[in-house]
């Protein structure tokens, strides 16, 4: 089975924001078929290692999460340049 965003945010009982934002940061995989779409491995694998670490994922629920990514992003490239 597949799970559309708005699926996996109802089976991992969180927002669909803070999914959108675990695929942005490459903690979720998804395949892009018409939609982008979760396979039911890639939700075990994350619900599995979510509960070994017990990271605080708190971050992913903060609106400007992506804002911030992509600024350290830029910095980082702009370190490297020099």
């Amino acid at each position: 089975m597949n799970y559309k965003v708005k699926e996996a945010a109802k089976e991992l009982k969180c927002g669909e924001n803070v999914i959108r934002h675990l695929i942005a940061d490459g903690r979720i995989k998804t395949m892009k078929l018409p939609t982008q779409v979760i396979p039911d491995f890639e939700l075990d694998r994350f619900r599995k290692e979510a509960l070994s670490t017990q990271e605080d994922l708190s971050r992913y629920a903060d609106k400007d999460f992506l804002k911030k990514i992509r600024s350290n992003e830029q910095k980082q490239k702009i370190y490297q340049m020099r």
